[in-house]
């Protein structure tokens, strides 16, 4: 049995993640949150990129988002609780 849920994409410029801020929700980039595939048609500047965090939500919460400097990455800012606000701490 595989997974039951549903991802949530944050994305932000290569130069922008940090301590008090790593990513921005954006759910509105995947049309099927619930496959493992994401095709971003967004293309940066010339010279920068994009970081993207994956996270799931198995209906019962979004997991984890990962360690920031030996710590979790704060969880008082998700993506269906904020829409797409900044994530951070």
């Amino acid at each position: 049995m595989g997974f039951t849920g549903d991802y949530h994409v944050y994305r932000d410029a290569l130069s922008s993640p940090g301590y008090a801020h790593f990513a921005t929700c954006r759910d509105d980039l995947d049309g099927d949150r619930t496959d493992t595939q994401l095709f971003d048609n967004e293309s940066p500047a010339v010279g920068t990129g994009y970081s993207y965090l994956i996270t799931a939500d198995d209906g019962m919460g979004e997991g984890t988002l990962g360690l920031a400097r030996c710590t979790e990455r704060s969880t008082s800012r998700r993506a269906r609780d904020r829409g797409r606000e900044p994530v951070g701490l």
